[in-house]
């Protein structure tokens, strides 16, 4: 009888590699979240605010962004990475050890998403949003 040795399992899973996802795969992934964004906000936002709250810019701003945090965080923390574009994807976010985010986490990168320009930063090294987090997105098999 073989002897189990949890050292091993460790070991595999430290020099594990994981392919990241494309830059093309990470903008597919924003297009169909940010579709769902807009179609949630449509949805709900008759209901949740008066139209007095949607008349100044920054009002439409803050409320957007809201939206926006709620959709990333939500979603990615109850489904371990993961937004509607990454399961269409078949791609998730984890942290560079190639552990689950902490909700730690997982509230810096989507604080992170609201800065300005922050959405442009996909096409440098990796995104601001991966880069304040310690995070990546990678391929699933």
């Amino acid at each position: 009888m073989t002897e189990y040795n949890i050292i091993d399992e460790l070991e595999v899973k430290e020099n594990q590699e994981f392919e990241k996802a494309s830059r093309g795969v990470r903008f597919i992934n924003l297009l169909i979240d940010y579709i769902f964004i807009i179609f949630i906000m449509v949805l709900t936002s008759p209901f949740i605010f008066s139209s007095e709250d949607l008349d100044t810019g920054i009002s439409s701003y803050l409320i957007s962004a809201l939206y926006i945090f709620l959709y990333y965080f939500i979603f990615e923390k109850m489904t371990n990475g993961k937004t509607l574009g990454k399961y269409i994807t078949k791609t998730r976010a984890i942290d560079l050890d190639g552990e689950m985010l902490s909700t730690s986490q997982f509230f810096q990168r989507n604080l992170m998403r609201l800065m300005p320009f922050e959405v442009f930063s996909i096409f440098g090294n990796a995104p601001w949003h991966d880069s304040v987090a310690d995070s990546q997105v990678i391929k699933e098999n």
